[in-house]
């Protein structure tokens, strides 16, 4: 380099020496960022097609074992409570409680993943207490309140299935069908299943034709709703048990709330509205994030089928 002296040859390899080691630490967080994505992700994508398997395989059971003769009795005494009973809701909820089990493989394998990711890249030497009384339930104590939930909206969906069939004078085993079609879908999707075949039946289809085509209408919902509780919920359990780990790890005083943070991570097909401008965002560990729309939320999913998770930043 003619003439350049050797103390400016020096400082300008100084500079490129520290920008190289800059590069080298952006990209080393990259990669860390990358790995805490696709873990938790990668135990979504494990479990959710299980998770949504149960759930349809119960829903299918529930729906075999009903028996549309005594329904159809039922529904002639003009007593909604009375077909309520008969359906009894309280039998399916109960099968849905095998869906405790999976929701706990997925809080289990994500709070390994944690222990094995603070290890590595944090050298935060852990492991994950699957005893701990927060960990021990976690299963069952979620999926207790998904079945509630679940119960409690099909319960008034069909209680508003059978005034409206009464009211409307549709026959006890048109009726009795379309309880069975409609057993475990949200509120609106019955509301979209009686409008689908009332507009069948004031075109003048036949009935049997309106059975077949209405069926596979409640087929479709059902595949669609197995699917975003399986995605919302499995992810919901992993990245609880991520937070539990690292919960655990604070109790063992192996971390420092003064040095760190929590950033968020967006998924390959995280939302415009909510997820995307929380990109990188990062907050303490007991403070909440804000979402796209101004919410304060403590952890991902932001909102159904969410595919966002959480790392750890901390700072040396």
């Amino acid at each position: 380099m003619i003439g350049v002296s050797l103390p400016e040859l020096e400082a300008t390899i100084k500079i490129l020496d520290e920008d190289i080691a800059e590069a080298e630490i952006l990209l080393e967080e990259r990669e860390f960022i990358a790995k805490a994505a696709t873990g938790i992700n990668r135990i979504a994508d494990r479990l959710t097609p299980k998770l949504r398997r149960v759930f349809l395989a119960t829903v299918k059971q529930f729906q075999n074992g009903l028996s549309l003769d005594d329904l159809i009795t039922a529904i002639h005494s003009k007593n909604a409570n009375n077909v309520i009973r008969h359906l009894n809701l309280d039998k399916f909820a109960k099968e849905l409680g095998v869906t405790g089990t999976v929701i706990q493989e997925a809080f289990n394998s994500a709070g390994k993943f944690a222990a094995m990711e603070l290890t590595r890249d944090a050298k935060i030497t852990t492991s994950f207490d699957l005893i701990n009384p927060r960990a021990v339930d976690y299963g069952a104590r979620v999926s207790g309140a998904l079945i509630k939930d679940i119960n409690s909206g099909q319960l008034d969906a069909v209680r508003a299935l059978v005034e409206d069939a009464f009211v409307s004078g549709v026959p006890p085993r048109e009726t009795a069908m379309r309880i069975r079609d409609v057993v475990g879908l949200r509120d609106k999707q019955v509301e979209q299943y009686q409008k689908f075949r009332d507009s069948m039946e004031a075109q003048g289809i036949g009935a049997d034709i309106i059975d077949q085509r209405a069926e596979k209408l409640a087929g479709a919902m059902i595949r669609s709703r197995a699917e975003t509780i399986s995605r919302t919920e499995i992810m919901d359990s992993a990245n609880a048990g991520q937070a539990e780990l690292w919960m655990q790890a604070r109790e063992n005083g192996l971390i420092d709330d003064r040095r760190t943070t929590r950033k968020w991570l967006i998924g390959p097909s995280a939302c415009d509205e909510i997820c995307a401008p929380m990109e990188d965002q990062e907050v303490g560990m007991d403070e909440d994030f804000e979402t796209g729309e101004g919410e304060s939320i403590g952890r991902p999913p932001a909102h159904p089928r969410c595919v966002c998770s959480m790392r750890l930043v901390i700072k040396r």
